[in-house]
């Protein structure tokens, strides 16, 4: 990139409660605070539906202090967390289809965990950038860096340089505001840039960001855009992005936070289908047809999955309502063997490359730019033609991340805690990220088990 601004740690959305407001309507159930002081007393029976990131940190961190049920639906545990292995040429890599960067500036609490707890194996993914147009031979935007300086020497290149300096320098300031009103569209349309540059490059990269079309990214919070396009940045005038990638992928971080759990019991295939109340307990029904009985029952699953779940409760139309505000949109994700949609040009490829296409802008990307295996991850939800060496698809609901996120994760915070149930996930703080998965666990974990090793040791 042009120009990178060092930026402050990221401002967390606490997950306090909020006792008696817009608490849920259940009868005869002790208030939340004498709910946290019997939890600190003595040990408690804990379901946790969801086995994600946020799910399986959270069974982490409540390990040997209370009794917990981890329900997950699929087949395995880490959600977005997903890794395939991948041989190409008699080379061997482990490829994330969902999340897969991280770095201490972007992800800082999950970064600690990996590096300084668990000591999962990782390697650099200095990420470049490449912006194109289909059809079009020289791309938009070659962003130099340390290992390639000839874009800063090409008069070609230079006005795309200074916008993006431009956007990089406003953007690092409403990051550090808190700004969370301001939509994508209103901030580009405000830079002082020509239009081809907010057409042709930043709608489509911050689009790309998230495998959204122009469209729908213009409804996106500035806030969220930028959190993700700036906040990696390298610390110097040519660093790359200050991204890493674990070696054997991201379920390297789920076994080592699953394996060896004393008061555990994990449940795959496992879908939490029922949920009711008999007094003072929960009754948690999973797709095997089991019954588990909580104290606590925390919900680390996406909006669109726990709003049907808790609405089975009497009294929560209020809480459904919240889960109901937060928005997301399907992405199909290809891992594949040939360079479908990378430029023309060799010599233009990069770790992260745009294709724009009328108002989609999807993202591929090249592995080869930091690993010595050349395959690729590829948006294809809206691809003129599919991979021909298509190694698997991977269908997601991404986060649609409108000025409306922060009041929805402000109404669903009021429910923290409330009648013993507790809200984790990467939609309940900042934006929604494997790091704010795992800061929504810990500041559960700090209610309902302040004296964990394992809280201890990341916090």
């Amino acid at each position: 990139m042009p120009h990178q601004s060092k930026l402050s740690r990221r401002s967390v959305l606490g997950l306090t409660a909020a006792a008696g407001a817009a608490g849920l309507a259940l009868p005869g159930v002790a208030h939340a605070g004498t709910a946290q002081a019997r939890v600190a007393a003595a040990r408690q029976r804990v379901v946790v539906i969801g086995g994600g990131v946020a799910g399986v940190s959270m069974a982490w961190l409540l390990d040997g202090q209370h009794d917990v049920v981890l329900l997950e639906a699929g087949a395995e545990l880490g959600g977005h967390a997903r890794s395939i292995d991948v041989t190409i040429g008699g080379a061997h890599i482990a490829v994330d289809a969902g999340a897969q960067y991280f770095g201490p500036k972007s992800h800082p609490t999950y970064w600690k965990l990996l590096t300084e707890v668990l000591h999962v194996p990782t390697v650099p993914a200095p990420m470049n950038l490449t912006v194109s147009k289909r059809g079009v031979t020289r791309p938009v935007l070659v962003s130099p860096d340390s290992n390639r300086v000839w874009p800063l020497f090409d008069p070609l290149y230079w006005g795309a340089l200074v916008s993006m300096a431009s956007f990089t320098d406003r953007g690092t300031q409403l990051l550090e505001s808190g700004d969370r009103t301001t939509s994508a569209e209103d901030f580009i349309n405000s830079l002082p840039v020509m239009q081809w540059v907010r057409d042709d490059l930043l709608f489509p990269l911050c689009g790309a960001m998230f495998g959204f079309s122009v469209p729908q990214v213009k409804e996106m919070s500035a806030f969220s855009v930028l959190a993700f396009v700036i906040r990696g940045l390298g610390d110097g005038f040519l660093a790359p992005y200050d991204y890493h990638n674990a070696v054997d992928g991201l379920r390297a971080v789920v076994a080592a936070l699953s394996t060896g759990l004393s008061t555990v019991t994990t449940h795959v295939n496992s879908a939490a289908t029922g949920l009711s109340r008999q007094g003072e307990v929960y009754h948690v029904t999973d797709s095997a047809g089991r019954t588990h009985v909580a104290d606590h029952v925390v919900f680390a699953q996406p909006p669109y999955a726990a709003g049907p779940l808790v609405g089975q409760l009497a009294g929560t139309s209020g809480l459904v309502s919240t889960y109901n505000r937060f928005r997301y949109i399907p992405a199909r994700v290809a891992i594949h063997a040939d360079p479908a949609y990378m430029p023309v040009n060799r010599q233009d490829w990069s770790g992260f490359n745009v294709l724009t296409d009328g108002p989609y802008c999807e993202p591929s990307m090249w592995y080869g730019a930091f690993r010595d295996v050349s395959v690729f991850k590829s948006w294809v939800s809206h691809r003129a033609q599919l991979p021909a060496e298509t190694i698997a698809t991977f269908d997601y609901l991404h986060a649609l991340e409108t000025p409306d996120l922060a009041p929805a994760q402000a109404a669903l915070a009021g429910y923290q805690g409330t009648e013993r149930l507790w809200f984790a996930g990467a939609h309940t703080v900042d934006v929604a990220s494997q790091d704010s998965a795992l800061v929504s666990a810990i500041s559960i974990a700090k209610r309902l088990a302040p004296a964990s090793a394992n809280l201890a040791r990341i916090a």
